[in-house]
């Protein structure tokens, strides 16, 4: 509606983008990624590229804000257990916090860059614009799962961290999307960060990790989480 519409641009819907290292490849996935959310969303949202390489992207000076990223960055960001995807709960909350500091009530919605829009965009952006958190789409509950999940359920299954039991109701969601409505989304960057931290100081070792605190995090401070690929039509495709 020309309602949510409004909201979407008072609200200025944030999309982040990850680029580091020096990956032609991640940096074109980046590029038709950032074109194909263009071509579906009548409501322009701010695209944010944090990006280790800034000048790769200065073919799209004027539709996307890139946000500089450096070693010493990337090498904190990894964090003490030397977890890589780590970097992304970081950045993410980088970018958060880099745009909150300018203006007041701006909901995210971070877009992995292999991760493709088919199409339209604005329903599932009101939904996150009127407080609804969404991430890519259910893997399941850890539990119920084999490989990298079922591993790490083994080790975090009835343990609290930061505060949060970890239990059969804890479900894993894909992180190539995740959005975050404006009032709580440093308040879940945070806490996916404490998550991470205290799982990997306790021995867990997974990539999946990092999508698994946002996936408890998202829920613990915004309720239930709804599917970004349902609620736009199968949008996001992934590579």
């Amino acid at each position: 509606t020309s309602r949510m519409k409004r909201m979407v641009e008072e609200h200025k819907m944030n999309i982040i983008f990850l680029d580091y290292g020096n990956n032609t490849a991640n940096q074109m996935q980046t590029y038709f990624s950032v074109m194909s959310l263009m071509a579906w969303a009548d409501c322009r949202p701010r695209i944010l590229v944090l990006a280790e390489h800034a000048e790769a992207y200065r073919h799209l000076s004027g539709i996307v804000e890139v946000i500089e990223l450096n070693q010493r960055m990337l090498k904190e960001w990894r964090g003490a257990h030397d977890y890589s995807f780590r970097i992304k709960i970081c950045a993410i909350q980088h970018a958060v916090r880099s745009v909150q500091a300018r203006e007041e009530g701006a909901a995210f919605m971070f877009v992995d860059s292999d991760t493709f829009a088919f199409h339209q965009l604005d329903s599932l952006f009101e939904e996150v614009v009127k407080g609804h958190p969404c991430m890519h789409k259910n893997e399941g509950m850890p539990y119920q799962t084999r490989g990298a999940s079922r591993r790490l359920w083994k080790v975090v299954k009835g343990k609290c961290y930061a505060g949060v039991q970890i239990g059969e109701d804890s479900e894993m969601w894909n992180s190539g999307v995740i959005g975050m409505p404006a009032a709580q989304a440093e308040d879940v960057c945070e806490l996916a960060l404490r998550l991470c931290d205290e799982m990997l100081a306790d021995g867990v070792r997974s990539f999946n990790v990092e999508q698994f605190c946002f996936s408890v995090a998202l829920r613990h401070v915004c309720g239930d989480i709804q599917s970004a690929d349902q609620l736009a039509e199968r949008i996001c495709r992934q590579a």
